[in-house]
């Protein structure tokens, strides 16, 4: 389920689960996390003014459902398979109900405006250990 922010955009709702009857307690369910890896080709060039200013307003408008804002990266090498003429840009690690819920946060990522830019959204797996 979606909720619409103050701003406008769409982002994962919250659950709560109430305890038994009459315990008067509420807790907060624990959500999946989902990586948004940003691809784009060899010769983009991040950080233009307006772009980082777009990015600033699009991590504010998923809000707490940002696990790890993450990283740019800067420098790669692939091996294998990896998609024709596009690399790793960075990532980062949101929360949300499942994949579809976070595929519709991945759909306002302002990079996407970018000529050859995309993004890949895959569920998280909890290893055990």
């Amino acid at each position: 389920m979606m909720r619409k922010t103050a701003a406008g955009a769409y982002q994962p709702a919250r659950h709560v689960q109430s305890g038994p009857a009459g315990a008067g307690d509420r807790k907060e369910r624990s959500m999946a996390k989902y990586v948004i890896s940003y691809r784009a080709t060899k010769d983009y060039v991040p950080g233009r003014e307006d772009d980082m200013a777009a990015w600033a307003a699009w991590f504010q408008s998923i809000g707490e459902d940002v696990v790890d804002l993450g990283s740019p990266v800067r420098e790669t090498i692939q091996i294998g398979e990896c998609g024709a003429g596009q690399r790793l840009r960075g990532y980062s690690v949101i929360s949300a109900d499942d994949l579809d819920a976070a595929l519709l946060v991945a759909q306002g990522c302002p990079g996407l405006q970018d000529t050859g830019f995309g993004v890949e959204v895959g569920a998280i797996e909890e290893m055990p250990g």
